[in-house]
């Protein structure tokens, strides 16, 4: 039916920034011993600089595009696709859309080897170009049944 080129969101970056230099900036009034808080402070620092490669689209893990089609969904990463079924819409609103996707029946899926075997997509409004956005809105609202 339709192709969803994924942007690299500025949004989500710089919320991604505040949050985790939040987190750091709380270490420092924590009453924690100077070993154990220099750890988190690596651990924190390393957990931010996987999250950010991957909203720059550097990882393996970067969603590309979403494709939907008539029976199921594709979703493109660089090195694979993986075919979903869009479960539920989790939210929906005009500045973020939070789609839940499950794995279909049948479809060899990477990532179901892991706890969940759902996928939550977040689409921040510069996530997507306006023309996909109204497009993914229309077929969320009307032609989803």
């Amino acid at each position: 039916m339709f192709l969803l080129s994924i942007l690299r969101s500025g949004l989500q970056a710089a919320i991604l920034l505040i949050f985790y230099l939040g987190t750091l900036d709380g270490l420092k009034f924590s009453a924690l011993p100077g070993l154990l808080s220099m750890g988190l402070v690596a651990a924190i620092s390393l957990c931010f600089f996987a999250e950010l490669n991957r909203l720059l689209g550097r990882s393996k893990h970067s969603l590309l595009a979403i494709h939907f089609n008539d029976l199921d969904v594709r979703l493109i990463y660089p090195r694979n696709e993986t075919r979903v079924v869009l479960s539920r819409i989790s939210y929906f609103s005009e500045w973020l859309i939070v789609l839940d996707f499950s794995g279909k029946q049948g479809a060899s899926i990477s990532w179901t080897r892991y706890f969940d075997p759902h996928r939550f997509v977040a689409l921040w409004p510069d996530s997507l170009s306006e023309p996909d956005r109204r497009r993914l809105r229309r077929y969320l609202l009307f032609e989803l049944n």
